[in-house]
């Protein structure tokens, strides 16, 4: 099932290759009937998460030998969940419902559109189930394909170079990453690194690129280098460059700061579902790889890190404020926003505490609903007025009160308004970074609490001049928001709500990771 989750969306690319040109209604129907099935199967996963088997810490796992070259380099199809990938696969198949709807209005070149946008599904959803390190890697670069031409094609007037500079970002950040993983595959095979046998000697049967496995050697060797302890023993310091590689790529994808620029360009000029996907699905993979293989390979490292990983995230919550309390155009504006709120993960990551972990993890999927929510807001207004310029709206929620309404709720959402989602991981990371365990936390917290400040600012001067105040000339035509546009809008709407007030049911899914992960 866990299989058929991930490659249903690549059928659906097969099938829409077959449908004639001059029938797009063909390539939409079945790339939405392969997203409605996928995010079906999605929920299903998320719901297993919740009973995984007693000992055990993946469910719904599949282990089949793929590359097999004799000696230590076997490559297997391994894939598996808990309650964190769990809940990111169903975060992926919610957003990619929404962004499908969204696209109903893509009128060039449809087939195409659609088999890139299924494509792309299928990479999230690998990349969050694979448990073994080659193929993690694989879907990581699939990914990269779809979403240059998904900009680069169906994108805005500079989609050229958003494409490119996309592109070129991610795949140095990438570079990083694979130089990790064969430093990291070639010290756990060397003769006499300890990795195949036990604390006592005894014989294990390992796999160099397995996920778990190489999780649980890392710990067993937390304080002599983690899993290039045998390195570490010669010149001390490669476990530190190794951790920061890594590190970089997954930074690239966050985006931390000052890796961050091709995300504002990249979501200015991609269309508007594929800006709800980059913002909701993509930027959570940077942090998904950090807990999934980052930090757990290199714990000591980590701590030692922790100083420097929490100001990178001061700077993100407050220069992205900044930025965006600056912009001019309303979808540049959601786009720096989200370099600001993802830096509420990095000072919740950093801190090593049960409730940072905790508030990073939420904010991961907040963030995700929100900020999908808010592209959407900005597409439903530039379909109608065909510009973006924050100064010349004014009074919508007048002439379009669904519209309206919607859009205020997503804004006060993301500015941390109590009893919405968006709140409870913000004050869940500022509650563990003030606790945090490394010195000089206490001081980065009250830094970043500025970050709320100036998102209160740019976001209620954004529904002053947009939605209040007397409607402007040339908006008094605009239609409100269709059942279509609802309809995208509404599956997001919803958790952002429900998880605001309730949010236990999402924190029982991953609470066995962040207890595990802390020891």
């Amino acid at each position: 099932m866990l299989t058929a989750t991930i490659f249903i969306p690549v059928i659906g690319m097969i099938l829409i290759c077959f449908t004639r040109k001059d029938s797009p209604g063909q390539a939409r129907a079945i790339g939405l009937l392969a997203t409605l099935v996928t995010f079906a199967l999605c929920t299903w996963v998320a719901i297993q998460c919740y009973s995984v088997p007693e000992g055990e810490t993946y469910t719904l796992k599949t282990h089949v030998p793929w590359i097999d070259l004799g000696g230590d380099f076997k490559v297997h199809y391994s894939i598996g969940v808990d309650g964190l990938s769990g809940m990111l696969i169903f975060l992926t198949g919610l957003l990619a419902v929404c962004a499908a709807l969204a696209s109903w209005k893509i009128n060039e070149g449809v087939r195409g559109y659609w088999a890139m946008f299924l494509l792309l599904h299928t990479g999230v959803i690998g990349t969050f189930a694979s448990l073994d390190l080659f193929l993690f890697y694989v879907f990581w670069e699939i990914m990269l394909l779809p979403m240059y031409f998904l900009i680069g094609i169906w994108g805005g007037p500079r989609r050229i170079y958003a494409a490119i500079k996309f592109f070129l970002y991610t795949l140095w950040g990438s570079i990083f990453l694979l130089a990790a993983i064969l430093v990291i595959y070639f010290a756990v095979t060397e003769p006499g690194s300890g990795f195949y046998v036990d604390a006592d000697g005894n014989a294990i049967a390992r796999n160099p690129f397995s996920i778990p496995d190489l999780t649980a050697y890392a710990a067993q060797m937390k304080d002599s280098g983690g899993l290039l302890h045998n390195y570490a023993s010669v010149l001390s310091w490669i476990p530190g460059v190794i951790f920061a590689g890594m590190f970089i790529a997954f930074a690239v994808k966050v985006p931390v700061f000052p890796f961050h620029t091709w995300l504002p360009d990249a979501h200015v000029e991609a269309p508007t579902p594929i800006s709800v996907i980059l913002a909701g699905i993509l930027l959570k993979l940077g942090g998904y790889g950090m807990l999934r293989i980052n930090f757990p390979f290199f714990p000591d490292v980590f701590a030692d890190a922790a100083y420097w990983i929490g100001l990178l995230g001061v700077i993100n919550i407050v220069y992205g404020a900044l930025v965006a309390m600056a912009q001019t155009d309303f979808k540049k504006m959601v786009a720096y926003s989200s370099v600001s709120h993802m830096g509420f993960c990095l000072i919740g990551f950093a801190a090593m505490t049960s409730e940072g972990m905790t508030g990073a993890i939420l904010q991961l999927f907040n963030h995700g609903t929100i900020s999908g929510l808010l592209f959407l807001v900005v597409g439903v207004v530039y379909d109608r007025a065909h510009h973006r310029d924050l100064n010349r709206f004014g009074g919508l929620v007048w002439k379009m009160p669904v519209y309206g309404s919607i859009a205020i709720l997503a804004m006060f959402a993301s500015l941390g308004l109590p009893g919405l989602s968006g709140f409870v991981g913000e004050i869940l990371s500022f509650l563990g970074s003030f606790n945090g365990k490394y010195e000089g936390a206490k001081l980065l917290s009250i830094i970043a609490t500025l970050g709320v400040v100036f998102t209160a600012v740019y976001y209620l001067r954004a529904v002053q001049r947009v939605f209040l105040g007397q409607t402007n000339p040339a908006c008094e035509s605009f239609p409100d928001a269709n059942k279509r546009e609802i309809w995208a809008m509404m599956p997001l709407v919803i958790p952002t709500v429900v998880f605001g007030v309730l949010p236990q049911p999402l924190i029982a899914l991953f609470q066995p990771y962040v207890s595990g992960f802390l020891g």
